[in-house]
């Protein structure tokens, strides 16, 4: 039997302008199997001046329905952005006494809409939350992170996108008005500090002059241990307030026949996506190949299509500020996607033929960003 499942499209246009740009049907089996998926945009979104569609890919400004047929699993990916990673889903899971949540149990769940930026996804007739994240202040701090840990409900982060990356603790927050995404350490008794080495390399990119939002580590205690943690600036909310639209290039790479995911994705994928969407395409391309090469620098190599993105800046689409930009714990050779047909990355010292192989001609600067990118050491001691 086919059971079809609703929901609304939110889109917040300006900070007290929020309208229902679209409505989705799944349509599912009773095995959970998914057949397709509709998605039609509302006569209010379409009448809009000046509207765009959602992506810089579509789904096209038609006043049809149109449907994506699946392979059973997948959703078009300006869904399935929207979706809770994998720790908003291990959360909820938990909830039910269970190691995992399917995609409607997900979605069902989001009661004030799932989402990040200017989208929110929400059960038919439900309006979505458009808060920053839980208001705390340096004293509150800890006791929020200790819920964390615990797996108490955070809605903030259930109801967050798979774009807030990674399955390690984390929340939405405010503090004094300014909104952080907080991200802990994993474990509590591990020599690895993800919070210092996330820091570390959001430093090095900034200190080369290329996008990446302010953070800063943190520490609070336990009643038997400590913990550190990092608060990083939200970069897809602007200074009054709006939140940006966003777009993982994961995303933009979808299969329209299935919606699955790219099986081999390369960073040559992504600069064609900066080629095609850009409005910066020769900055994006800098900046990609900044963290191409500082992902091998330090061992990366959770470097997949969603922790790349493309974010709506008042002047056009343009590649977000780096994000997950994290060494792994257990290293390993190979990467999550390729360059010039290896999953094995480039070192430094071919960093010249990597900027060529990108389209790029960066001359005397080679060296400048081999030189920041080597001083990442530094910026992981001062914080120690």
């Amino acid at each position: 039997m086919l059971n079809k499942h609703y929901f609304d499209l939110h889109v917040q246009l300006k900070p007290d302008l929020v309208i229902l740009a679209g409505e989705v049907s799944l349509y599912i089996k009773d095995n959970g199997r998914i057949e397709f998926i509709d998605f039609a945009y509302t006569d209010e979104y379409l009448s809009v001046d000046r509207i765009e569609p959602l992506t810089p890919a579509g789904p096209p400004l038609l006043n049809t329905t149109q449907r994506y047929m699946s392979d059973g699993r997948s959703l078009p990916g300006f869904i399935d952005d929207l979706l809770p990673d994998d720790w908003g889903k291990r959360v909820i899971a938990s909830q039910f006494n269970s190691k995992v949540a399917d995609k409607l149990l997900v979605l069902n769940q989001c009661h004030k809409g799932c989402g990040i930026g200017a989208y929110r996804l929400s059960p038919k007739g439900l309006k979505p939350n458009w808060s920053h994240g839980t208001k705390l202040d340096n004293s509150s701090i800890d006791r929020y992170s200790e819920n964390l840990i615990d797996l108490n409900i955070d809605h903030d982060i259930i109801e967050s996108s798979s774009l807030v990356g990674g399955a390690q603790p984390k929340g939405l927050i405010q503090i004094n008005g300014k909104p952080y995404l907080l991200k802990l350490n994993a474990a509590v008794s591990s020599s690895y500090n993800s919070a210092i080495l996330e820091h570390a390399a959001l430093e090095t990119i900034r200190s080369s002059g290329l996008r990446a939002p302010n953070s800063q580590v943190i520490s609070f205690k336990h009643e038997t241990y400590s913990l550190q943690g990092i608060l990083i600036e939200r970069f897809d909310i602007k200074p009054n307030g709006c939140f940006k639209p966003m777009v993982s290039i994961n995303s933009l790479l979808k299969s329209t026949y299935t919606q699955e995911d790219p099986a081999n994705g390369s960073y040559e994928d992504i600069a064609r996506c900066i080629r095609d969407y850009s409005c910066h395409p020769v900055e994006d391309l800098k900046q990609l190949f900044f963290q191409l090469l500082l992902n091998e620098a330090i061992g990366n190599t959770d470097d997949h299509l969603r922790n790349f993105a493309m974010i709506k800046e008042d002047s056009g689409w343009q590649l977000s500020p780096a994000y997950d930009v994290v060494p792994q714990e257990h290293l390993q050779a190979e990467h999550a996607i390729s360059f010039n047909k290896s999953f094995i990355l480039p070192r430094l010292e071919l960093a010249s033929d990597t900027a060529k192989k990108l389209g790029l001609t960066l001359g005397e600067e080679v060296n400048s960003i081999q030189q920041t990118i080597q001083r990442i050491d530094t910026h992981i001691n001062s914080c120690q």
